[in-house]
């Protein structure tokens, strides 16, 4: 194996950025690998993890992580330092409510992915592999540059809120931003309320592992407690429906109607009748 290589797997177990800390999987999948071309690779693991892998460039690649309790990442790989902690980073979020769902991949007739990942969660990619939307809302990414130019842009990725809530624990170079017990997470509902709370109110310290903290969220409704106590203001939903919609099962659920109501109101000046 190459030094590079070796010391790149070593960083990602030691940082907490692969495998999240205290996760438990009870649900297993079929490992699958699909090709997008010679330019993006898709997988979906044992642990029913799904990873992006386009390549679209030789020294520098972004690849995008979604694992079955909903944690999601977007890994930042160049060589742009030979110290690997200087070279690598990662925007981690948590995307709620989770579902537990069957993954699936599809590649869609215009060359586009639409993904179901196992925490029901509905993930648009083009034909290169990269973010479209999450749950129908755009996800911005900007264009991979230095590695100190992306930890200026904080990774260079932005999720609008979408059908359901996310947590964004933000950017770091050299481990997950989520490590750092001080460090702000900015939680977000679908009509763009947030919430801020402090990393060290979601994760403990682990004695063993600085870097990879233990998770104190360890079922979907320690989520739903907490926010529910903790951020009052935003709107929890229990299930969006995507798994089902996916499957074409059901309709998706609209979280806040009336809500939407009021906001078509207020941006048109008022409902047209015949």
């Amino acid at each position: 194996m190459n030094k590079r290589l070796f010391s790149i797997l070593n960083f990602f177990v030691l940082s907490g950025f692969i495998l999240f800390p205290d996760l438990v999987q009870a649900q297993k999948c079929k490992q699958e690998y699909i090709s997008g071309g010679k330019n993006l690779e898709l997988r979906i693991q044992e642990d029913c993890r799904i990873e992006i892998h386009p390549y679209l460039g030789k020294n520098r690649k972004r690849s995008y992580w979604f694992f079955a309790d909903g944690a999601f990442q977007s890994f930042v790989e160049t060589q742009d330092y030979n110290t690997v902690s200087k070279s690598m980073g990662a925007t981690v979020y948590q995307l709620l409510p989770v579902k537990e769902s069957k993954p699936a991949i599809r590649k869609k007739s215009d060359g586009t992915f639409e993904i179901l990942t196992a925490s029901g969660h509905l993930v648009q990619l083009n034909s290169m592999g990269e973010l479209i939307s999450i749950n129908d809302n755009r996800v911005k990414t900007y264009p991979l540059q230095h590695i100190d130019k992306m930890h200026v842009r904080n990774g260079g990725i932005e999720i609008s809120p979408f059908n359901g809530i996310f947590v964004n624990y933000g950017w770091a170079k050299g481990n997950g931003a989520y490590a750092n017990a001080q460090r702000d997470a900015v939680i977000k509902d679908k009509r763009g309320r947030s919430c801020t709370v402090k990393n060290a109110e979601i994760y403990a310290p682990n004695p063993k592992v600085k870097a990879a903290p233990i998770a104190l969220m360890k079922k979907p409704e320690h989520w739903k407690k907490f926010i529910k106590k903790r951020c009052s203001n935003l709107l929890w939903m229990e299930d969006t429906k995507y798994a089902e919609a996916f499957y074409g099962t059901k309709e998706l659920v609209d979280a806040d109607p009336i809500g939407d109501l009021i906001e078509k109101i207020n941006t048109e000046g008022g409902i047209k009748t015949n």
